[in-house]
């Protein structure tokens, strides 16, 4: 089996393991210049209304989803940092100033009668026809969060909120971010750029394939008259440096390249362990050569259509290239003639080195031929230096700068992350103590963009407590020193 890499090189094979490379010298490489099939814009037209899109070819989270995939790192930093933001789940709280001007949280039980109800409809959406439960829908808000720092959710109202019922929201859904658009049936002139405050619609669908699909258009949530629709999408961001409509990651374009290496790296050890064992001999093919077998088939050719006349034998074949058709008719030059000649003289070749039993007695020829110079140029082999160890090595190297690149662009420490060096920690337990304090006193700000959709929620059902200052936040457990604790209150015996 003969496979080719670009117009001048590729592999052989025999039995399915490969014996030989090549490369046919002399030969330019053609570079093809690709184009995406969607070109930028800034704003998309169908179902007469205008889409504004989301990454140069409208599918930037698509493209996060997929990359991040693939790689064996970056899905589980960003499940523990999902793990770490939620930590013991949504309590209601209120901030205080104590005596030493810190600003500090104060918790709430979640067993307080005055806050009865709003737990009870919290655990009830499910039951009330939603699509998912409260715990469900936070951990989904969290997760698109931390891939692609927005996220998108429908908010499903009650009928009874015209009439001033108890509870107009009767809940929110999540909707991910890689299906959702922001979009308005305005009139906007080409010349004036899309801006987040015109778009007042969302569009809901698949934009990996954005035009063989229904699309479903909504309301966009309007926090100045919260209930004017049935049901409406809110889509929330984190803002990103210049940029007006959705947010961009902004691990994104730095670590980019990076994962994109991380996720070639299987592939490579793969096809090296697959292909590289074997593979001992290069052949260096003049393109000479290729011209000689042109030239002789043309002539060949040219003369079996004299022949064909003269009513004189025809030329059927050469080098295992048919030159006669089936009827015998002989048959019109083609470039892929040469390509089967040299296929045939590789598997000849390959058979040679790897035939089964022994191979005493088989011999490969060439001969040389001459090239523009008029020098000599001939097949060359020469034996390929198989350094294992090196190559594993240095995809070893990569992938640990890799991994420290990564935990460096997420902002979260090797020590608790559980990355580090062949997974062994070599950071002291005070550093590991000091680096998981910092890193949930900067949670504080995605926390209020993640708990922004919850606590419109208690803003619009509940006013009462939301005007008590009270949100709802996540509770995430502050560790003692081991050194600060009994016995009895330390991690072994509280996880029992």
């Amino acid at each position: 089996m003969i496979k080719r890499y670009g117009k001048n090189s590729g592999i052989v094979s025999q039995g399915g393991q490969a014996v030989i490379s090549f490369e046919i010298s002399g030969l330019d490489a053609v570079e093809t210049a690709l184009s995406s099939s969607i070109l930028y814009t800034d704003r998309i037209h169908r179902d007469n209304i205008i889409i504004a899109p989301n990454g140069s070819t409208n599918n930037l989270p698509g493209e996060l989803k997929a990359l991040i995939g693939e790689n064996s790192v970056t899905p589980g930093i960003l499940r523990k940092q999902v793990a770490m933001m939620y930590g013991k789940g949504p309590y209601l709280y209120s901030t205080d100033v104590d005596a030493s001007n810190n600003v500090k949280r104060v918790w709430e039980s979640r067993r307080n009668p005055a806050h009865t109800e709003l737990w009870r409809s919290l655990d009830s959406w499910k039951q009330n026809g939603l699509k998912q439960s409260f715990e469900q829908f936070a951990n989904r808000v969290i997760t698109n969060y931390y891939y692609t720092e927005d996220y998108a959710s429908q908010h499903i109202h009650n009928k009874s909120r015209i009439t001033g019922g108890a509870m107009p929201i009767r809940g929110l859904e999540h909707i991910w971010t890689t299906r959702t658009r922001l979009a308005t049936a305005k009139d906007i002139p080409a010349d004036v750029p899309l801006e987040d405050y015109m778009l007042d619609m969302v569009a809901v669908g698949e934009w990996a394939n954005q035009y063989h699909y229904i699309l479903s258009v909504y309301d966009r949530y309007d926090y100045a008259d919260p209930l004017k629709s049935n049901t409406c999408i809110n889509y929330v961001k984190d803002e990103s440096f210049g940029d007006n409509i959705y947010s961009i990651p902004t691990y994104y374009a730095g670590l980019k390249e990076f994962i994109k290496g991380s996720n070639l790296n299987p592939k490579y050890l793969n096809s090296f362990l697959k292909d590289s064992f074997s593979a001992k001999l290069h052949c260096i093919i003049p393109n000479a050569w290729f011209a000689s077998m042109e030239q002789t088939i043309k002539d060949l050719i040219a003369e079996n259509e004299t022949r064909k006349i003269d009513g004189a034998p025809l030329h059927t074949s050469f080098q295992g290239v048919a030159l006669v058709d089936a009827n015998g008719n002989p048959l019109e030059y083609n470039g892929g003639m040469v390509d089967e000649c040299l296929d045939n003289r590789l598997t000849t070749l390959s058979q040679v080195m790897s035939g089964e039993g022994k191979n005493q007695g088989k011999i490969f020829y060439s001969r040389s031929y001459a090239n523009e110079r008029g020098t000599d140029s001939e097949w060359q082999f020469k034996d390929i230096p198989t350094k294992y160890k090196e190559f594993f090595d240095a995809i070893k190297l990569y992938d640990d700068m890799v991994q420290k690149r990564i935990l460096t662009g997420l902002g979260v420490d090797p020590s608790i992350s559980n990355v580090g060096s062949e997974g062994v920690f070599n950071n002291s337990g005070a550093q590991v103590y000091y680096n998981y304090l910092v890193y949930l006193d900067q949670l504080d700000q995605p926390e209020q963009i993640v708990c922004r959709e919850i606590n419109e929620y208690l803003r619009i059902n509940f006013p009462r407590i939301y005007n008590d200052n009270l949100r709802i936040g996540f509770y995430r457990n502050i560790p003692q020193r081991l050194e600060e604790t009994t016995p009895s209150q330390r991690p072994s015996n509280l996880t029992k």
